[in-house]
């Protein structure tokens, strides 16, 4: 338990001094998704039906944006193995340096995010499923993208192939999200929907922090 709550300390710290890193992926959000609703009109139909997929993509890509320097610059350092060494492969220091990224940057596009749909003419319960939907989707795209992000921690230039590696993947979280949104809309039940999309997080949550110390170690031949 001392090297998690150590983590989640370091992690917030890193965060306060490198604030202009962390804050581009949330600004990002917030501007493309104003650019965006300017650029589709002032037609309130139009701006409602698109809504949630313009709104889920930008938050994919948002996320998408912050997922490179998610172990790279610890990795580069040094800092990396040693907290690898002192973590003893406890898994729960994995989830606490996710969970802190999904803090910076998935939590703040969902508390955005009634600001937003107000551009894009949502109404109250429109925007509740929104973020319902991305309170459950964004935590997955961290997850799953903190994993990949693993695999190239290597590399150099490994962005893009953590790119093509990760929207595969993406892509049936996206559909799932917005077809919640969707059929919110339409007034038919997504319950299995948004089932299948926390059947999804239960098992990232399960799965990715045990698999991705190994594979952090092997970046380092070991």
């Amino acid at each position: 338990m001392i090297a998690v709550f150590a983590t989640l300390k370091r992690e917030f710290l890193i965060a306060g001094r490198s604030s202009f890193e962390a804050l581009t992926p949330v600004a990002f959000f917030v501007l493309a998704s104003v650019v965006f609703a300017l650029g589709l009109g002032s037609s309130t139909e139009v701006l409602q039906q698109v809504a949630p997929m313009a709104i889920w993509i930008i938050a994919l890509l948002a996320s998408l944006l912050s997922l490179e320097g998610l172990y790279k610059r610890d990795f580069d350092d040094g800092t990396l193995a040693i907290a690898l060494i002192q973590s003893n492969s406890n898994p729960f220091v994995t989830l606490v340096r996710l969970l802190v990224h999904w803090s910076l940057v998935g939590l703040p596009v969902i508390l955005l995010t009634p600001v937003i749909a107000f551009a894009y003419s949502l109404d109250h319960s429109a925007i509740v499923i929104l973020m319902l939907s991305l309170l459950i989707g964004t935590p997955i795209f961290t997850l799953v993208g903190g994993l990949f992000a693993a695999l190239v921690v290597g590399l150099e230039r490994g962005g893009i192939l953590l790119a093509l590696l990760v929207l595969p993947i993406y892509v049936p979280v996206l559909l799932t999200g917005v077809g919640i949104c969707q059929l919110s809309v339409a007034g038919l039940a997504f319950t299995s929907q948004l089932l299948f999309l926390s059947a999804i997080l239960a098992l990232a949550v399960t799965v990715v922090p045990v698999v991705t110390q190994p594979i952090l170690r092997m970046a380092y031949g070991g």
